[in-house]
């Protein structure tokens, strides 16, 4: 799978009846490009969610109901509610590790 650019007319709908991961990201921002390749490797490895990724800078009013006050931000939704979130860099092991831990009591 891999990560879709998704805006706020589609955000809702996106992220319904789902497990989703949305990066919160601004395309000026260093570790958010950093970050990028490695929310696409990992997308890989986890067919049963969905990635997202949402330029903050584009929509405004998603950065504000999610209170995202630093770039990256990467939250995990089950259907439309924030279950948990990461600010900052982490390594594809890390990501993997975060997400089977937030999602073990899901399946």
């Amino acid at each position: 799978m891999s990560v879709k650019e998704i805006k706020q007319d589609q955000f809702d709908t996106a992220i319904k009846d789902h497990i989703s991961i949305v990066d919160f990201y601004a395309s000026w921002c260093g570790p958010c490009r950093m970050l990028a390749p490695v929310i696409e490797d990992v997308s890989k490895d986890f067919k049963n969610i969905d990635f997202f990724k949402v330029n903050i800078d584009d929509n405004e009013q998603l950065a504000t109901k999610y209170k995202i006050k630093s770039i990256p931000t990467v939250v995990l939704f089950v259907k439309n509610e924030p279950i948990n979130k990461f600010m900052g860099f982490m390594t594809r092991d890390a990501i993997c590790q975060w997400i089977k831990k937030n999602t073990a009591s899901l399946s």
